[in-house]
């Protein structure tokens, strides 16, 4: 009978399906780590202060559970810079310039969140005298 064949398909199917989904479900790692989770969540700073991020990976997650302004690469409105100087505030300057570019934003208190896909820049704001260190992700710009 087609029928029972076509029912046959079709239970194995959603068997096979439920198994890659399954599959999937189990093996897929969380957006964020718990530790940038509960920072991101816990974070208090002052009601005028803005939040800059590197990586525009973390601005949505800041923009929702922060309700502080965020400045990040090409997301938002508080944006001034282009992709040539976040590159260049990245990667490539050193500590007194990065200070000074960041003047350009720091009409109010103004922080960095570098989370663990940034280890690199943590490790050039650790050496950034005008830089206070609030926790692991969080740094205060002076």
């Amino acid at each position: 009978c087609p029928r029972k064949e076509i029912n046959i398909v079709l239970i194995i199917f959603l068997i096979i399906f439920a198994g890659y989904s399954g599959n999937y479900i189990v093996h897929k790692k969380p957006l964020l780590t718990p530790s940038e989770i509960s920072v991101i969540t816990e974070l208090k700073v002052e009601e005028n202060a803005r939040i800059l991020t590197i990586n525009p990976y973390y601005a949505p997650w800041l923009y929702g559970f922060t309700n502080q302004e965020i400045i990040a690469p090409g997301m938002f409105e508080y944006d001034h810079w282009n992709l040539e100087k976040w590159n260049m505030f990245r990667g490539q300057v050193d500590s007194q310039t990065q200070t000074e570019m960041l003047k350009e934003y720091q009409t109010q208190p103004l922080y960095i969140f570098a989370g663990e896909r940034d280890a690199y820049f943590t490790e050039r704001l650790k050496h950034n005298k005008n830089m206070r260190k609030i926790n692991d992700y969080v740094w205060q710009v002076l």
